[in-house]
Formats: C-alpha cells, structure tokens, sequence
C-alpha cells in the first residue's frame, strides 16, 4: 500500500496517467457511436437504446447542417468547450507539481495531504477526461453537420478532411 502511495506522489506517474487520459477521452469521444453499434449487436435492449440516441444525433446533424447560424455557434461552444478540457488538464498538472513541490508544513497534517492526494487529485483527472469526453463528442456531431452542410452547398470538403473530395 505504501508503493501505491509513493507512485500517487510521483509527477511522472500522474503525467503518465493524463496522457493516457487524454488519448482515451478523445479517442472514446470519436469512436462513441462504432461501441455502441458493437455493444448494440450484443444486446437488443441496448440496441433500441442506441439506436434512439442514433437517431437524435443524426436529427442534431441534420438541424445543425441546414441552419448556418446555429452550426458556427455549435463550433463555437465545441472550440469553447476544447480550450476548457486544455484549461482543465493544465490546472490538474499544475495542482499536481504544486502540491508535490510544496513543503509539508504548508499542508496542515495528514488529513490536508489526505484530501489533495486522494480526494483532489483523482476528481480533477476525472473532470479533465469527462470535459475532454464531451467537447470531443461534440465536435464528432460539429464535424459532420459540416461535411453535410458543404455537401449540400456544393462546397469541397477540403476545411474538413484536408484533403479535397
């Protein structure tokens, strides 16, 4: 148990960790809808679910595609939505190596290291990866109301892919 709580303290363990974090949250965020198609072929109760939340993400798509006005502001708030995750990921490495780097004496006892290293320091990652998760999310819906609104504007879809189709 003692290991444990010396790699809890470790900046190295803890950047590892939100890198790992990171690349799970966005990832998760653009591969959402392929797992729940998988998930979905398992079970069929989980597949009238998913397809409901299929269906309502196609009509968001579909209403952000057709109305321009509300497309930017929907890239707006996924840009707003990206620099908060950013934010998030530099406060908890900062809180991080500060609370490391900080004498004990300016931590009172051990509840104090008590409550930044183990109550803290675990929800911060947590908010950091959920906001990550959801602008991530958001931006898969942002990305393909826009291929669909250039689609149906006759505009290349070069901003989107980088590469002209």
């Amino acid at each position: 148990m003692n290991a444990i709580l010396s790699n809890l303290r470790d900046p190295s363990w803890w950047f590892t960790a939100l890198f790992v974090t990171i690349i799970a949250g966005v990832a998760s965020g653009f591969l959402k809808e392929k797992i729940e198609k998988l998930f979905s072929s398992l079970s069929s109760r989980y597949e009238s679910w998913a397809s409901a939340r299929a269906e309502v993400r196609e009509n968001v798509v579909r209403v952000l595609a057709e109305n321009p006005q509300f497309l930017a502001l929907a890239y707006i708030s996924v840009v707003a939505g990206l620099l908060i995750h950013v934010l998030a990921v530099i406060m908890y490495l900062v809180t991080t190596l500060f609370f490391d780097a900080a004498s004990h004496e300016a931590v009172s006892g051990d509840a104090g290291r008590f409550m930044i290293w183990e109550i803290l320091m675990p929800l911060l990652g947590v908010a950091a990866t959920y906001v990550g998760f959801r602008a991530t999310a958001r931006l898969s819906l942002v990305i393909r109301a826009l291929k669909l609104y250039r689609e149906k504007k006759w505009l290349p879809n070069c901003a989107v892919t980088l590469a002209c189709t």
